[in-house]
């Protein structure tokens, strides 16, 4: 199941837009996410949040990072926990049509 997700994506990532291209509301966006971490007192100094492709996101490493580095530090203000996504407008909405949300941690 999840090769055959992971294929789809990359499908649909070969179709669009280039990783060069970028949209402005895109890049607003990803500032204000950025800007609100920063607000919260996240620390992220060695990572930045990127447009791969369209609707396509994710984290590149601006710097070398050492091996036990804290490379993202976010207090629990900034959190976005299982209970606080249930919570909200679609979460609600997604537990009315009894679907079931996870919330997946990456520790590498």
């Amino acid at each position: 199941m999840k090769d055959n997700t992971e294929s789809k994506a990359k499908a649909k990532a070969q179709k669009a837009k280039s990783p060069t291209d970028s949209t402005d509301k895109s890049d607003e966006f990803l500032q204000k996410v950025t800007d609100w971490m920063n607000k919260l007192g996240s620390h992220f100094s060695k990572i930045a949040l990127k447009l791969f492709y369209t609707d396509y996101r994710g984290v590149v490493a601006t710097d070398d990072i050492a091996k036990g580095e804290v490379i993202v530090f976010v207090p629990k203000e900034g959190m976005i926990t299982l209970s606080l996504a249930k919570s909200g407008r679609i979460g609600k909405k997604l537990v009315e049509k009894g679907v079931s949300m996870v919330l997946s941690l990456i520790h590498i």
